[in-house]
């Protein structure tokens, strides 16, 4: 029989959170969250299928939800924060949450099901109201895999060509100078490739994944 998921020693029960102390306190980073709770599903046993919906609810509470807010859908990037301050926390969030239901949607409870597709649904129309320039290679990746696997998700084709678009202009644009504008980054390449990769595990769209 398969062995639940080791959890990080940084995870925190109480908060199904992985978190961080530093000298100015304790913080519980909103991607890790997703990213433990994907490896949790992906992981599957009845364990680890139980604390996942804990830790996706945790995930999905640090979503910005105030449809009055100019960053309605975006996610704080740490659970202690009052406002969305890093624009780009919304892009880190869904390249987990969106493959995860990709692959593993049907583990989860109808419930949790709901609440995650509506948190991608939110946070890809943040994305496209941010429409980040091309010349920041590594975001436009994120860009690129949230807004085409998740409008494929979603069955929204509005969403997902916006994605295959983005696509063409990021490889034309990459075209002009011979390499990506952020080459030279270790962090923001591995951003990049890692998107990339997913796209081509489960894009649907075949012109885009070839």
């Amino acid at each position: 029989m398969a062995e639940p998921l080791p959890l990080p020693d940084n995870f925190n029960p109480q908060t199904f959170m992985l978190s961080r102390t530093t000298e100015f306190g304790t913080f519980h980073e909103s991607r890790a969250a997703a990213g433990l709770a994907a490896r949790l599903v992906a992981s599957g046993t009845p364990q680890d299928l139980a604390l996942a919906e804990k830790v996706l609810d945790a995930a999905l509470n640090c979503q910005e939800r105030r449809e009055n807010d100019p960053h309605f859908g975006n996610f704080v990037w740490m659970r202690e924060d009052e406002v969305v301050q890093d624009l780009n926390a919304v892009e880190f969030v869904l390249e987990h949450l969106v493959p995860m239901m990709i692959r593993h949607a049907d583990r989860l409870s109808p419930a949790t099901q709901s609440r995650v597709l509506e948190g991608i649904r939110l946070g890809l129309d943040e994305i496209r109201r941010l429409d980040v320039l091309v010349a920041y290679s590594n975001i436009t990746a994120l860009d690129i895999l949230n807004s085409c696997l998740g409008g494929e998700l979603l069955n929204r084709p509005d969403i997902a060509e916006r994605g295959y678009r983005k696509l063409s202009a990021w490889m034309a644009f990459t075209d002009r100078f011979g390499i990506p504008r952020e080459h030279n980054s270790p962090t923001y390449t591995a951003v990049s490739i890692r998107a990339l990769k997913r796209l081509t595990d489960l894009l649907r769209h075949d012109e885009t994944r070839i």
